[in-house]
């Protein structure tokens, strides 16, 4: 009995080893991302969603990566520029977990933005102190919050393509987390 007792743990092990090396092979893969979904809804690079179908247990690789300031080749549309892995790794998290707080985390800068993306870009590219602290503050946010967070399914199906004759699709991730109604955010 305990050799199969022995056996089992080791079994687990290796198995939660050789997920952590999936997991921090696929962060570590975002540098090479040439596009992020936009419009279409499910355009993007299909890194960028093998990454988010691995739901809240990718959250915390993901959060190591957001003060990556490695420049990616994915043009970020209507702020300018190229996509950090860190951005694309915030924007992951953003995917998987809906309605972080990150406005709250960051509004004591002086902005002419004080919501929206616009708050985001301005704060992340000021300098690498910023996407420090907001590296920081979503980490302690998720470890206050993970056991506190719930699934929700899309309702709704997505566009993949331009084109408004194209059938619309499943989400690839099938829906998202959310902190359950009436819980205290931080």
């Amino acid at each position: 009995m305990k050799y199969y007792l022995f056996t089992l743990l080791i079994f687990l092990n290796l198995n939660s080893f050789s997920q952590k090396r999936k997991f921090k092979k696929m962060v570590n893969n975002l540098k090479f991302i040439k596009e992020m979904p936009y419009i279409p809804e499910l355009s993007g690079d299909s890194l960028f969603w093998i990454v988010i179908k691995q739901k809240k247990e990718i959250i915390p690789f993901l959060i190591k990566k957001l003060d990556d300031t490695t420049k990616t080749t994915a043009i970020v549309p209507n702020f300018g520029g190229n996509y950090t892995v860190a951005d694309i790794a915030y924007f992951a998290i953003t995917k998987i977990i809906h309605n972080i707080p990150t406005n709250e985390f960051i509004n004591n800068i002086s902005s002419s933005h004080k919501n929206g993306n616009w708050l985001y870009w301005e704060y992340t590219r000021k300098n690498i102190k910023n996407r420090k602290k907001l590296k920081h503050k979503i980490n302690i946010w998720y470890k206050l919050n993970k056991h506190n967070l719930i699934w929700v399914r899309y309702k709704r199906k997505f566009r993949s393509a331009n084109d408004w004759k194209f059938e619309k699709n499943i989400h690839p991730l099938g829906g998202y987390y959310k902190l359950k109604d009436n819980y205290k955010k931080h």
